[in-house]
């Protein structure tokens, strides 16, 4: 990590910027990967919205009942920012 800047740091908090980067680097990863899953998630919802839109006509009834029922219980689970049932939803269509 390289830390610049006009003004002048001193060491110390030098080293205090480098351990704090350090010590959320874990929580930061965490919280990106929960990001990425919430736009795959967003990304599901909005396809099989759209497919159901453009080809529900040749689409069996049953299949339609699935895909809504899975696309409403990704939209609750997004809702309710549940990180585990996005994950087992988003898994089951990939």
């Amino acid at each position: 990590m390289v830390v610049t800047g006009n003004a002048k740091l001193s060491d110390t908090e030098i080293n205090k910027m480098i351990e704090d980067a350090k010590l959320f680097e874990e929580e930061d990863k965490k919280k990106k990967q929960e990001i990425e899953l919430k736009n795959r998630a967003d990304n599901l919802i909005y396809s099989t919205y759209k497919t159901i839109k453009e080809h529900g006509d040749k689409i069996p009834t049953d299949i339609i009942t699935n895909l809504e029922s899975f696309k409403n219980d990704l939209i609750s689970a997004v809702d309710e920012d549940n990180i585990q049932r996005m994950t087992s939803l988003v898994e089951s269509l990939e």
